[in-house]
């Protein structure tokens, strides 16, 4: 049985959290003040009530920039990508 499919270079795509999050005032309320206490913990104990968490999807550039190889990759694409 010979090679069926071969997928040179795929592209990866991935919903990730850019770190931009907006409260309701009862939300907040929910995170304890004298614990460690996450983004992803707090959303996930909201999905788990049953409440609703919303989220607003932005489409574009996006890199991770926090090892220094990674910082001046997006640099480098910076005039590429934003004609700057």
């Amino acid at each position: 049985m010979g090679l069926k499919r071969i997928d040179e270079k795929p592209t990866q795509s991935y919903t990730i959290s850019a770190g931009a999050y907006v409260l309701s005032p009862a939300a907040l309320n929910r995170v304890p003040e004298d614990a460690y206490y996450d983004m992803p913990a707090l959303i996930a104990d909201l999905i788990g009530d049953g409440l609703a968490v919303r989220e607003q999807r932005a489409e574009g550039y996006w890199m991770d920039i926090g090892r220094p190889p990674d910082y001046a990759q997006a640099n480098a694409d910076f005039g590429a990508e934003f004609g700057g």
